[in-house]
This record gives C-alpha cells, structure tokens and sequence, in this order.
C-alpha cells in the first residue's frame, strides 16, 4: 500500500508540475511551422499566466550574442523538427539562462521572448526580426504599450539597430557591451525610448569607447526620457551577467558627478542598484507617431450614423488593398474615448470588398486595453464574405453607430492588417511612406476632420 501510495505521489506531484508550471519555463517554438514563417524562439510566460487578461502582459525581446547563433544552417532536423542542441545556446546568457536555472524573478509580469538568429553575424535586422515581432502581438496577449528590447554584444549591436528602424514599438532598450555604427537619422522615430546602457571599461572585444560612441548618439537625439549609461569598474566584455541578475558590481554612472576619476562609488549608490526589470517596466511606450495625431469623430448625432474611410495611393482615391493577396488574415484597430460616454456594443466595424460591405460588431473582438486605447483585433474569415469578395482589394472600410451609442466624442487610429509578411496600415502613422495618403468623408451625424488632435498612437 505504501509503495503504491508513493507512485501516486510521484505521478501526481509530476503532473501537477507539468500543468501548474508549464508557463514558468522556457517554451521552444519551432518558427519554421508559422505562417508567415519565423527564427525559432523560446517564450516564456510569467506565474498565473492568463491568455484573456484585458490589459495584456509586457514583452522583453531578448537579443543573444554572435557565439549562440545557428551555425551552418542546423536549426531544423531533416524533418523539420527542432534541432534542439542549436536552439538551446540561446539559453546560455541573460534572462533566458536566470529562467532555466529557476533564479528568474517569478513575481515579475514579463513575457519572455528568446528568437536565434540564422544570419552570418548572429545579428538581428528588420528582415529576419519583424516577422517574429508581427506574430507575438499579433498572437499573445501583450500590452502593446510594454515592449521592451535588450541584446548582448552582437545582440546590442542588434538592439541598436532595431532601435533605430524600429524605435517606436518599444517603450524602451537595453544594450549591453555594445556598439553601434550606424546613424540616427530620424530622432523623432526614438524620442520617446527609453535607454539604459552598460558597458565594461576593461572590454578587450567591444571596446569601452565604442560602447560611449553608441550611446552618445542616443544622447545627440535629445530624447524625452533621459538616457543613463552603466559602466563597470575593471569589467571585461561579460558585462551582462552582473546586469540581468541585478547585482552590478563596481558599477559607475559616467556622467555622474558624484563619481570621481577613480571611479569610487559615491553619493547615490542605491542608484546603480535599481532592479533593471522594474526599469523596464516603469516606462509604457507613448506610442510616438511622425505627426502624434489620430482622428476624431465627434458631436455624434441620432439615428444610424456612419464615418467611411478610402484607402489612398499616389491621390488615386479608388485604391484597393488586396490584403488576402498579402496574406493577412487580421483587421486590427484602435479606439480611444476622449469625452462623453461611448459604448462600444452599439459600434460596428465594416469592411467593403468587390461592392460587398460587411460589418461586425466590435465589443467582442476588443483583445486589449491601454491607460487610454482599446485595441480591436477581427479575423477577416468572421466577416463572412462571399467567395471571391475580399479578392481583389479592400474598397474602403466604415464604422457605424447605432442611436444608443451615447454622447460626446473618440478617435480611432492605426487601422492595420496583420498576418502576412509585413503588416499594412490601411491608415495611420508607425509604418506610413510618404505616397501613402488617406481620404476620408462623413455620413450622417459625425464630424469628422483628417488628424486634428495630438496623441496618437
């Protein structure tokens, strides 16, 4: 009886792991089965993880160095499979590693992503991050205004670059023992991010100098949240142990003038002890766009009122979007009430494709809610277009009322499809070019006037 109470116990205990902790490691995801395809990843999930919380969970992307690249080509079996001994020398260093040894921070809300790169450098650019980028907020549940990066050596480098293409997706970055040789040619797209960097002032692989050069380009850009760079006193290029696990010994502020030439600690010393997470996390990105304005709708009226908007290419007002033919498979939105008291079970959103328009209500497709934006996330398949409407080209797409809508006045901003290689904004700023324009016209009861107000996302 005894023996077979044990066995239970054992099973038991086993499974209860399994299932309770399943959330708390580092899950491998073979990218090569996405669609769109992806680098493979490892994610992990904070304790009491729950896939319908409104407000979503924060993202830190984690950026590996050039030593736990895929080499060769091996990251996928001959069937297709993981090849686990590659994908597993992401988990040497940082966040990834504190999480396999079970010394991670488990009170701490972040979503954990851990992508290996495939290119010759170990390096991560537009090409090969982005489609990973587009698939976690397009299918976890984040909080799009807590997206954080952060990179070691070559991954720094990487976190540099992807600061600069990208720097308005994140709130804000970490690079450590890093350089960066490119120029910040659009301060605006960065001003908003906040930057934390570190550096060994011994670094024989990444000089010290280099790491003061990067970020001294951040400084140039005059951002709105103060940059801070982290020196370490007699420190070689394996800076980033000390900084992930939070210990930063003989740590030192460079422009602080409480540390002498010596480099003796002083004045503020719980300064350089700040928990690096908790760093992250006070700062929600502002969502900073090229003109910080969204469109308002406003003095809605009674009855079936109505705001349509054409998509416009090149002043060609009739421009279709054939988003099928990009393969996206998602409409997702913004929406923000600025007064008044709207309720969303009475608005609808609607899409036209080949003269046929259809409309869905958007209460339950709502996926996350910021301080001040609710995110609208719909499946092209629940519009229920008849076959071959949707080819061809989005005509033009609407937002429609019901008289018990309420009063006063929202905006909606960022109307963008996902799914395919690279998303499309049907309208707003973060990934406009300059021969994209929009056209918009109103219906019965809304005032509407193209991006009148600042704060945008």
């Amino acid at each position: 009886m005894k023996a077979f109470l044990y066995l239970f116990s054992v099973i038991y205990l086993f499974f209860n792991t399994i299932f309770l902790n399943v959330y708390a490691a580092n899950i491998p995801v073979n990218g090569q089965d996405l669609r769109p395809k992806t680098v493979n990843y490892f994610i992990h999930y904070p304790d009491n993880y729950d896939p319908n919380r409104l407000e979503g969970y924060p993202v830190l992307f984690f950026l590996h160095g050039k030593g736990e690249k895929d080499t060769g080509g091996n990251a996928n079996n001959s069937d297709g499979t993981l090849n686990m001994s590659v994908l597993n020398k992401v988990l040497k260093h940082g966040p990834p590693k504190l999480i396999e040894n079970s010394i991670w921070d488990s009170s701490l809300p972040l979503i954990v992503v851990t992508p290996q790169s495939q290119t010759a450098s170990g390096g991560f650019s537009t090409n090969n991050f982005d489609p990973l980028f587009n698939h976690i907020i397009s299918n976890e549940n984040v909080n799009l205004e807590k997206l954080y990066l952060t990179g070691l050596s070559q991954g720094a480098n990487s976190t540099y670059n992807l600061y600069k293409d990208r720097g308005n997706n994140f709130a804000a970055i970490i690079p450590i023992a890093g350089w960066f040789s490119k120029t910040l040619s659009d301060c605006n797209l960065v001003k908003d991010v906040a930057v934390w960097a570190f550096h060994g002032d011994n670094d024989n692989v990444i000089g010290f100098n280099s790491g003061v050069a990067a970020f001294n380009k951040v400084v140039n850009c005059a951002p709105e949240r103060p940059p801070k760079f982290t020196a370490y006193a007699g420190a070689d290029h394996f800076s980033w142990t000390r900084t992930y696990d939070n210990s930063m010994n003989d740590a030192y502020d460079i422009n602080d003038p409480s540390v002498d030439a010596t480099k003796n600690l002083g004045g503020d010393g719980a300064y350089y002890k700040q928990s690096l997470y908790q760093w992250l996390l006070s700062f929600p990105a502002s969502r900073p766009s090229t003109d910080n304005s969204f469109l308002k709708l406003e003095n809605i009226g009674y009855g079936h009122v109505y705001f349509q908007y054409h998509y416009q290419q090149n002043n060609n007002q009739s421009s279709r979007v054939d988003v099928l033919a990009m393969g996206h498979d998602k409409v997702e939105f913004f929406i923000k009430n600025i007064s008044g008291n709207i309720d969303y079970d009475r608005l609808y959103f609607g899409m036209m494709g080949s003269y046929q328009t259809k409309e869905l209500q958007i209460a339950p497709y709502i996926t996350n809610v910021t301080e001040q934006w609710v995110k609208v996330s719909i499946p092209l398949n629940d519009f229920g277009f008849d076959v071959g409407k949707l080819e061809g080209g989005v005509f033009n797409v609407k937002l429609r009322a019901t008289s018990s809508l309420g009063s006063g006045e929202f905006g909606i901003d960022e109307i963008v499809y996902t799914g395919g290689e690279t998303p499309f904004i049907y309208y707003g700023d973060v990934y406009t070019e300059s021969a994209l324009q929009g056209y918009s016209y109103t219906g019965s009861g809304f005032e509407v006037t193209v991006r009148p107000a600042s704060g945008g996302l």
